[in-house]
């Protein structure tokens, strides 16, 4: 329901979101990037299949 009052947001608050939301994308790419290798390797994902290297 709507109470018929606009909420308005300061500037502060949309700087602070725009600051913490690009953090955790930032966080969020480091771990993924740092990590994705060795879980490639761990569950045996890093190897071509026979019909890939033929075509590569």
């Amino acid at each position: 329901r709507s109470s018929g009052r606009s909420i308005e947001l300061t500037p502060e608050t949309g700087t602070m979101f725009v600051f913490f939301t690009g953090g955790i994308v930032f966080l969020t790419l480091i771990v993924n990037g740092s990590t994705t290798q060795f879980i490639l390797q761990f569950l045996d994902m890093n190897k071509l299949s026979s019909a890939k290297v033929r075509v590569l």
